[in-house]
This record gives C-alpha cells, sequence and structure tokens, in this order.
C-alpha cells in the first residue's frame, strides 16, 4: 500500500512515478483509493478564491488527477479497483458549504461516468458516500453529530467494491435520505429538512473547529 498526502503538482508526478517503477515493468496498482478531503465549512459568500480553489483541487482534481495517472495501466492490466470517497453532501443538497458538497458531487459522477466507458473492462468503479465520519474534519462537533468511525467506511468501502457498486451511502439512514430527494419534488424536500439544516448550521456556526482550513488557506 502507498499512501500519498502531497499537493503539489512536482511532489505528485514524482510519487506516482515512484509507485509504477515499484509495481515492476507490465504491472500496475490494483487499488486506487481517493480520500483526500477538506472543509472550510463556510458560506461560499464566505470564502476568498483561493479557498474555493483549494477545496475544488483537493475534494476533486486530485482524484481525476490520480486516476488520469493509473488508469491506463489498470486498463492494461484489466483488473483493479477505483475507490473514490466522496459524502452525502455530493449526493443530497442542504450542508452550508457548497464548494465541499459541489466538488464532492464531481467525485461522485466521476464513477458512473468512468465504469459507462469503461464497460468492457474489468475494472470496479465505486464512489463511498459516507455521512458524518470520525476525523479531525469535524473537531468540535463531536458532541452533536451521530458520526460513523473512519473503520467502518472502509470496511464497507471494501465490501462494496468487490459487489461491484457504484455508489455506496452509509449509514443507512444516509441511503433513505437519498431516495428521498430523488423521489419527492425539490420544493417539498426543502421544506422537510429546512429546520434540520438550521439547527446544523446554527451548531457549526457556534462550535466548528475542524481542520482550521480557514487559517491556513486564505
Amino acid at each position: 500500500a502507498v499512501v500519498s498526502t502531497q499537493s503539489t503538482g512536482a511532489d505528485v508526478e514524482r510519487m506516482c512515478g515512484e509507485v509504477k517503477r515499484s509495481c515492476g515493468d507490465g504491472k500496475s496498482i490494483s487499488v486506487l483509493v481517493n480520500n483526500a478531503g477538506v472543509l472550510f465549512w463556510r458560506q461560499l459568500t464566505q470564502l476568498t478564491l483561493s479557498q474555493i480553489q483549494h477545496a475544488v483541487t483537493v475534494n476533486l482534481i486530485s482524484n481525476l488527477w490520480l486516476i488520469k495517472e493509473f488508469l491506463p495501466d489498470m486498463l492494461h492490466q484489466d483488473r483493479g479497483f477505483v475507490i473514490n470517497v466522496a459524502s452525502t453532501a455530493g449526493l443530497i443538497p442542504g450542508m452550508r458549504a457548497t464548494d465541499y458538497a459541489v466538488a464532492k458531487a464531481g467525485c461522485v459522477h466521476t464513477i458512473p461516468q468512468l465504469a459507462h466507458l469503461h464497460c468492457d473492462s474489468n475494472l470496479n468503479f465505486t464512489a463511498v458516500c459516507p455521512g458524518f465520519v470520525q476525523t479531525k474534519m469535524i473537531h468540535g462537533l463531536e458532541g452533536f453529530l451521530k458520526c460513523i468511525s473512519p473503520e467502518e467506511v472502509a470496511s464497507a468501502a471494501i465490501r462494496a467494491a468487490q459487489e461491484g457498486r457504484e455508489v455506496l451511502v452509509l449509514p443507512m439512514k444516509w441511503w433513505y435520505y437519498w431516495q428521498r430527494y430523488r423521489c419527492i419534488p425539490a420544493r417539498v424536500f426543502r421544506a422537510i429538512t429546512a429546520s434540520a439544516s438550521n439547527v446544523i448550521g446554527q451548531i457549526v456556526q457556534e462550535h466548528y473547529v475542524g481542520q482550521e482550513m480557514h487559517k491556513k488557506i486564505q
């Protein structure tokens, strides 16, 4: 397994080259997991252009970039798994973090797009869309939100990839929310969920610490 937290172009290209060389001639990685994520959790009007660009780069462009680097060899090998760790925010509107939600929506849609284009291959493409996960990203909100562990997400992602599922939503209550959003008129959905969104928004405003991205990227 190779884990990378690199963010600059040169670093990513160097890492990809090292991974390819370590696989040996005619071989490729068999599993690519795109798990990068950053969250400012602010209204779009409160973000700077640099913050918006950083959110989209980390949450979406990094996925496309690594897939671009490794997909040709995986296709030549004709086996493997591409897993994008996205978010329910990419499926269901309401989160007061438009930059994050939009990027994660792209992260999700990458998967059926690739599955469609490469349906004649033996590769599996899976988007994992968890609700709130107990990580540094939600620091400050632990006592207010019902979270699942990173280990639960990882185990579920492995099962979903092996089963060939394109989209995994967890925990189950978020799957029901997603189905409700898809089946009822948008105006009705907004009316049903507005109160909960407002409550969460107030809690975030008062208690959210997260990764303090607004201090790191200005």
